[in-house]
């Protein structure tokens, strides 16, 4: 992307006072642009209150880049799992920024924008997807998309060099295609009608089912001597289900690792939307709102403990973005870990809250 067109989509992000999230990434390698820092830190400095996300393959991720990018305004690095980048590039650097590594096999695929083709389960198509509501994408030309997933542009709303992105994000076309996706009509669209990229929060089984590796190990452990964390008491997240098959948080307990106030969270069985913990949940279809008093609880929880680390296991990687909204709005401080599903996110040199 050029410089010029850069700015005119900041200045449009200046004129709406965007205080979301901006990812640089569109299933292109963002470190092979070598002005990235130089953008990224305009976007600091015209966007104080947005958390800026990059998203590689880790192939030209260096110890350097890796602080020059931190400095620059980089507040997570998420690493998706090609070859051995993980293991080779990042461990030595996210061991010296406390970050735990501990990546899962048994999540790594979804049927995106159904490539694979006809989904496992036909409710797919009757799903509702929340993705459109929360985010688009801008192309390197400046065309606005719905979704992260319709890599080959097949549903432009319009440019940015030719409109503002609050008039397009605001276009009746734009609107009704976020209506029929939040009212489940995904078999309207060619992109939506076999995706099942975020329907696993949904405990909806995915048509890249057959691809994914499992793991037989237990994932959560309840109170023991946790050695690959030092020797440390441990305890994890306990979680149940209901009949509806959404997962609920039934009891937490508070680990201490290397003297920090920690809190570890497992939502790998629960299935539980992150995305619902937000005020925007509210405009949801009601289906949505048996999360109105989990959502409580889990900010009445995290409010009274405040601890100082976190680590997460999700079932998808866009829950993230959404938790870090959702603790954000409670002014969670301290270092922030995050365990995934698949990939690794770090904010590194975020200051330890005096205890």
């Amino acid at each position: 992307m050029n410089w010029h067109l850069y700015e005119l989509i900041i200045q449009q992000l200046v004129d709406i006072a965007f205080g979301g999230v901006l990812c640089f990434h569109f299933y292109a390698e963002p470190l092979l642009n070598r002005k990235l820092g130089e953008f990224v830190a305009y976007a600091t400095r015209q966007l104080p209150k947005t958390k800026c996300i990059l998203y590689t393959n880790g192939d030209y991720l260096t110890a350097k880049k890796h602080s020059d990018l931190t400095a620059a305004g980089i507040s997570l690095f998420f690493v998706t799992r090609h070859d051995n980048a993980i293991t080779d590039v990042l461990l030595p650097v996210l061991r010296e920024s406390n970050v735990v590594l501990d990546t899962r096999d048994d999540i790594t695929f979804n049927n995106r924008a159904g490539l694979l083709g006809p989904p496992t389960d036909v409710r797919v198509r009757t799903l509702p997807c929340i993705f459109t509501s929360e985010a688009l994408v801008i192309t390197i030309d400046g065309n606005v998309l719905p979704c992260s997933c319709d890599f080959r542009e097949s549903n432009c709303f319009g440019n940015v060099k030719e409109a503002h992105i609050r008039d397009i994000f605001c276009s009746d076309r734009c609107r009704e295609f976020r209506r029929d996706l939040l009212a489940g009509r995904r078999a309207a669209y060619k992109l939506c009608r076999d995706c099942d990229a975020y329907c696993e929060v949904l405990n909806v089984p995915s048509a890249a089912e057959p691809h994914r590796a499992r793991e037989q190990r237990p994932v959560i452990q309840i109170h023991r001597q946790n050695v690959e964390r030092g020797g440390c008491e441990e305890y994890a997240l306990v979680v149940g289900k209901e009949a509806s098959n959404w997962g609920y948080i039934t009891e937490v307990c508070f680990p201490q690792v290397e003297g920090t106030r920690s809190l570890r969270l497992d939502f790998e069985h629960a299935r539980i939307p992150i995305h619902a913990w937000l005020p925007s949940a509210q405009r949801l279809p009601s289906t949505w709102g048996a999360f109105d008093e989990q959502k409580r609880r889990a900010l009445a929880l995290f409010d009274r403990v405040r601890p100082e680390r976190i680590w997460m296991a999700l079932p998808w990687i866009d829950s993230a973005v959404g938790f870090l909204a959702a603790v954000g709005e409670i002014g969670l401080p301290g270092v922030c870990v995050w365990q995934l599903a698949t990939e690794v996110v770090s904010i590194p040199g975020s200051p330890r809250r005096s205890r």
